[in-house]
């Protein structure tokens, strides 16, 4: 993994810019706490596993893209600009997807990333923190509440961290001084943590830090091991062909054997039934395929089908639920107009002290015409942010904090993503 390029800034910040088209308009950064307004904290019960299949993420050309299991919706989430990813992850409710980024393409920061799955709302939780150089395998906790992942410091050390989906609490869960983790999975019914160094495999306890070693003399796989979604198995490539093993380490199965093409990089889908792989089966480049989980690819070619294989390579694919409830994420402009704080000629704002109330109005932007969703009076914290709570379409109510940060004038006309509806 690349060293990325050092540059400081507060923490759990995400610097939003509202719409122009007003004089009053402000310039808001969002601060995303959980303990507040969780917006990227799923349902407990959205986490359950197994579940429906949704969309299948991968990387191509440093880019995330989406794909739905049969092929067809093919997105760019990042399309404008260069991810630089590295590895993807899709949350347990199949609304968020978390990936890593070595720093070198438009993101200014290697990092772990978070965006919905729409390629929106987009949060930078962990290059505010100088000792991490180089960050990996991005991996979601059962409950959707934080991320583990690998990362060196400047000691060329490789550990294991842990951080909230708002960007907090960020902490090391290792000591081990280990020259590289192959890879790292949060069990989806656990607390716990598989990952492979060298060719042994170990479970970590996030909390306490305690490891269990569950596995010796493992195959070295090129892309690590991955759960299957009841927690039982786990699924790993080794010399170019596809295995399952218990967790515990026996009844391994071969679900491979065609020496004419590779196999690599699998992943569960969500009800257990089929693993996505990268693979050149069939004469492919390197595209996508999904085979089946219980019986392997039979010969004749029974059990497995192509997914994509589009231009470039597919790479590291996460396979995640259907979506469940508020899903269709909607891109809102902030409008916060003059009440008891004051604004001042030219845009700038002088926040209210606490404990004041501003008028908040919430705005869908439909091509270059806003339409009013809603308005509400929010009371100023002690720190002048604010929360509120709108309802908008459909009848669902999406949760925004803000708080003020100067001078507006100039903001572009553009758009404030709201993560939990």
């Amino acid at each position: 993994m690349p060293l990325r390029r050092p540059r400081t800034h507060r923490p759990h910040e995400v610097v939003l810019f509202v719409s122009a088209l007003s004089q009053r308009a402000l310039l808001l950064t969002a601060v995303l706490f959980a303990a507040l307004l969780s917006p990227l904290v799923p349902d407990a019960q959205a986490s359950t596993y197994p579940g429906a299949n949704g969309a299948i993420a991968f990387i191509q050309s440093g880019d995330i893209y989406t794909v739905q299991p049969d092929g067809t919706e093919l997105t760019n989430l990042t399309n404008g600009y260069q991810a630089d990813a590295d590895h993807v992850s899709i949350s347990p409710d199949g609304r968020y997807i978390a990936f890593s980024s070595s720093g070198y393409g438009d993101l200014d920061d290697a990092g772990i990333y978070v965006m919905n799955m729409a390629g929106e709302g987009l949060s930078d939780l962990t290059s505010y923190d100088d000792d991490l150089i180089a960050v990996g395998h991005p991996t979601w906790s059962p409950d959707g509440s934080r991320l583990a992942f690998e990362a060196y410091n400047w000691d060329f050390k490789n550990e294991m961290y842990v951080v909230d989906v708002n960007g907090g609490n960020l902490e090391r869960i290792t000591n081990c001084n280990c020259v590289q983790f192959s890879s790292l999975e949060w069990s989806p019914v656990e607390d716990k943590i598989a990952f492979q160094n060298y060719e042994v495999v170990w479970t970590i306890d996030p909390d306490t830090g305690a490891t269990q070693k569950i596995m010796d003399d493992f195959y070295d796989s090129s892309s690590g091991i991955h759960w299957s979604p009841d927690g039982t198995r786990f699924v790993y490539d080794d010399l170019l062909d596809i295995w399952t093993i218990n967790a515990d380490g026996t009844n391994a199965q071969q679900l491979t054997h065609d020496r004419a093409a590779y196999y690599a990089d699998p992943a569960w889908s969500p009800d257990g039934t089929e693993i996505v792989i990268e693979s050149n089966w069939g004469g492919a480049d390197q595209g996508l395929f999904a085979i089946n989980a219980t019986t392997g690819v039979q010969e004749g070619g029974s059990g497995i089908r192509e997914v994509y294989d589009g231009l470039g390579a597919q790479s590291d694919p996460d396979w995640g639920p259907a979506c469940e409830g508020a899903c269709d994420f909607v891109n809102l402009t902030l409008i916060v107009k003059k009440q008891k704080a004051k604004i001042k000629a030219g845009g700038s704002v002088v926040p209210a002290a606490g404990g004041q109330k501003v008028k908040v109005e919430l705005f869908k932007l439909s091509g270059d015409k806003l339409k009013k969703v809603g308005k509400k009076t929010a009371t100023l914290k002690p720190d002048s942010s604010y929360a509120a709570t709108f309802d908008r379409p459909k009848g669902k109510a999406c949760a925004v904090r803000a708080t003020y940060n100067g001078d507006a004038k100039n903001a572009p006309a553009t758009t404030f993503v709201v993560l939990k509806c």
